[in-house]
């Protein structure tokens, strides 16, 4: 497998967003509720790769990523193309597999006997920029993949007590990994508990790490798309505590990455 492709962006905070967001869209993958279609054209990661590359993709980062324990291939494309245009086009190939686009984004699975293709294709609201995570599982691995799983499988990071795990996403590539887990605790409390442990393991805040201490006024930790971020050495760690999709619970969301130095 050709290694995998590495994103570039101007200044020091992009390489804290970039694997927030694809962490969150891989999240976002391995909850697509399928309305999935027998494709019996589509013959694998080839076939797939060639029918996005046919329609203008280009290929900007691949992966093996785990999800939930199931083990998968990843590839995001970029395209020049709406997003309405896109998945009309897609369609062509894919049989119109590939429902119509709901807001900002569309998404569906396509099976065939002994493989498993998620695609989910994003609008990214830029002169008609569009990506599409196609991510390739067994049907095994993707079996495994669609049930929570049955511990923690985040090392890095302590999991906040007694919570349960729902989620949990690692890129082979990067050593990036994402847990997410559930609690009745409040988000504040979560915050405040991951701000106290992470502290006694030598984290600090990225506002403690980069940016003067104002005198008397304690360092907040800064936030990235909700997250909270703090680093140690070569590491990050991104920390999100919201409502969640129940009422009374709140859902936590732990990313950790250990960065590759040049």
């Amino acid at each position: 497998m050709a290694p995998a492709r590495r994103f570039r962006g101007g200044g020091a905070s992009s390489g804290w967003q970039l694997p927030a967001a694809i962490a969150i869209t891989i999240l976002l993958m391995a909850s697509v509720e399928s309305r999935a279609r027998i494709f019996n054209r589509w013959k694998g990661s080839s076939d797939s790769a060639r029918a996005l590359e046919s329609a203008g993709g280009k290929l900007a980062y691949e992966a093996d990523i785990s999800l939930n324990g199931g083990d998968g291939h990843l590839k995001i494309f970029g395209f020049q193309s709406h997003l309405h245009d896109l998945v009309k086009e897609l369609n062509r190939f894919f049989g119109d597999a590939i429902a119509k686009p709901r807001g900002s984004m569309s998404q569906t699975i396509i099976r065939d006997k002994n493989k498993v293709l998620r695609l989910l294709i994003v609008d990214l609201g830029d002169q008609g920029q569009t990506m599409v995570f196609a991510m390739e599982q067994s049907q095994a691995d993707f079996k495994i993949s669609s049930s929570a799983p049955a511990e923690h499988l985040l090392r890095a990071i302590p999991p906040y007590p007694g919570s349960n795990p729902v989620f949990h996403a690692e890129d082979k590539n990067t050593d990036m990994s994402l847990a997410v887990s559930s609690t009745q605790a409040e988000p504040e409390t979560v915050k405040g508990y991951y701000d106290e442990q992470l502290h006694q393991k030598g984290w600090l805040t990225a506002n403690e790490a980069f940016r003067p201490k104002r005198a008397g006024k304690p360092s907040q930790p800064l936030q990235l798309r909700g997250f909270n971020l703090y680093v140690r050495g070569g590491e990050i760690c991104m920390i999100l505590a919201s409502p969640g999709d129940r009422l009374g619970t709140t859902s936590i969301s732990v990313l950790h990455k250990q960065m590759q130095m040049d």
